[in-house]
């Protein structure tokens, strides 16, 4: 399974979400009409091999965007954010295997998906700009196998 085959599943699953106006890389510009916005970053991953089988288990960030941080007041930012922290769960939760809603659709080579740490209401820098929101974090367990060289 390629990152970028997860990213995108992950990018769709958010635009699930109640509110999200899109989901994906970060773009040049993002007008306040698209915020809330998830950038869905690539982190860290750990692999374990047994003989042909490598089982990677990669963390995604997913920056939530809400509303520039220089706009409006801090208690603002806070009551634009909180209503997201249920509604992640409950979209990541239930998909194990990063299915869609049909819960037919699993991610070939998905294993597992968890949802991790968040880091509470705060100031997200992305290409110079600042936006209040929370980047969660998403594990994802999936194996695959490799071919050995001869």
């Amino acid at each position: 399974m390629s990152v970028a085959t997860e990213k995108a599943r992950i990018a769709d699953i958010c635009e699930t979400i109640a509110g999200i106006g899109g989901a994906g890389a970060m773009p040049r510009g993002l007008p306040d009409a698209n915020l809330p916005y998830v950038v869905v970053l690539t982190g860290e991953a750990t692999r374990q091999r047994d003989d042909n089988l490598i089982s990677i288990e990669r963390i995604y960030r997913l920056a939530l965007l809400v509303k520039s941080w220089a706009e409006g007041v801090e208690t603002e930012a806070e009551e634009l954010c909180e209503p997201f922290f249920p509604l992640f769960e409950d979209a990541f939760m239930s998909r194990p295997s990063l299915q869609l809603a049909d819960n037919t659709t699993p991610l070939a080579g998905v294993q597992n998906s968890d949802l991790g740490n968040d880091t509470g209401v705060m100031n997200i820098e992305l290409g110079g700009v600042g936006y209040a929101g929370v980047t969660f974090d998403l594990h994802v367990l999936s194996q695959r196998v490799i071919t050995r060289g001869q």
